[in-house]
């Protein structure tokens, strides 16, 4: 899905970064296993840059809808999307942790302002359709403003990505 752009109070906000793409991630040879190379198609959820309608009043001009549902646009989500696709890139180099819930996260530490925060990505992997491939869909991605709880043990990504592709289970 291509991103429509969302205007508010005269400004035009770009969501292009977060339009669908491929990537290509490589697992290099190790002893006798040869190098594999995954092909990944990544797609972006609204919740990136948007966060659940209020039960009271709100701005109603900051609605954000998609094909599925309608959120209310986040000012400081949105900012933060900006780094998800470098994040995404370079998943391969991240810890990954299995939530529990059928999904992972990795956390980015954002400095703004001299202020450390844990900036939370979450992702689902699955076996495309299309043959060799794997859909990589985020979720949501947002700095918490309460403790979330704890994660399961680290894996690398790659480990995802092989177990995604050849239908192994994968536990956290």
């Amino acid at each position: 899905m291509l991103w429509k752009s969302f205007e508010h109070d005269g400004v035009t906000y770009d969501f292009s970064h977060l339009n669908p793409r491929s990537l290509k991630f490589e697992r290099p040879a190790e002893g006798d296993k040869p190098a594999v190379v995954f092909n990944v198609d990544v797609a972006y959820s609204l919740h990136c840059f948007s966060h659940k309608l209020p039960c009271c009043a709100y701005d109603r001009n900051l609605i954000y809808s998609d094909a599925r549902e309608s959120r209310l646009f986040d000012f400081e989500r949105y900012e933060l999307s900006k780094r998800l696709p470098g994040i995404i890139e370079t998943l391969a180099q991240r810890k990954c942790l299995h939530t529990g819930h059928g999904n992972f996260v990795t956390v980015e530490v954002v400095r703004e302002d001299g202020v450390v925060v844990d900036y939370h990505v979450f992702f689902t992997a699955s076996k495309s359709a299309r043959k060799g491939r794997i859909n990589l869909y985020i979720q949501s991605a947002y700095v918490p403003d309460r403790k979330i709880g704890t994660f399961g043990k680290p894996m690398r990504f790659l480990f995802i990505l092989h177990s995604t592709l050849n239908k192994l289970p994968i536990r956290g």
